[in-house]
């Protein structure tokens, strides 16, 4: 009788396990599918949609923390565009002048991806300033992928500099997620 009851506890505990360790992915904001502008995105946990002004609003979506606290002093936010392809040429000149407007080096760092694109990630930072006339640096990182010969998905992945490694894990991981969705 002994047996049988550790055996039952046992089993009671590997279904304990199980379930707390499938807990935090069903937690989390997940994989994020959007059929109109064709892409998916894996998102960090407890991440929100928000909506931004923009000339087109239809061609990008914007998310950021649940907490306050992370979306105000942190300055995270996450941005996904689909726009139109310049061409190779243009791109690669936009990546290389945006590189020599910045005091700080940048950073360019290919991967290969299916039918035979590569998501290029571009890591930089930059400062401005805020209306109270506060200087601010933010980390960004932009994952450009082509989708086709007429169309560039971007994602924006960005932090204020003071607080980019606590996001940095988290905000690469979405970038390298960008896909493309067939429409």
């Amino acid at each position: 009788m002994p047996a049988e009851a550790a055996c039952s506890r046992g089993g009671w505990l590997a279904r304990a396990l199980l379930l707390l360790c499938l807990l935090p992915s069903a937690a989390g904001a997940g994989v994020v599918r959007d059929r109109e502008l064709g892409f998916s995105i894996d998102l960090p946990p407890r991440w929100k949609l928000t909506y931004r002004e923009l000339s087109a609003p239809d061609r990008s979506r914007a998310w950021i923390p649940s907490r306050r606290t992370d979306a105000d002093r942190g300055r995270a936010r996450i941005e996904v565009e689909r726009r139109r392809h310049p061409g190779a040429r243009k791109l690669e000149r936009e990546i290389r002048r945006r590189g020599k407007e910045l005091t700080a080096p940048l950073r360019i760092r290919t991967y290969p991806r299916p039918n035979h694109t590569e998501l290029t990630l571009v890591e930089y930072r930059d400062g401005s300033y805020d209306r109270s006339g506060a200087w601010l640096v933010n980390r960004y990182l932009l994952a450009y992928l082509p989708v086709d010969g007429k169309t560039l998905m971007v994602a924006r992945c960005q932090a204020a500099e003071t607080d980019f490694a606590l996001y940095r894990a988290q905000l690469e991981k979405s970038c390298l997620s960008l896909s493309a969705l067939p429409r």
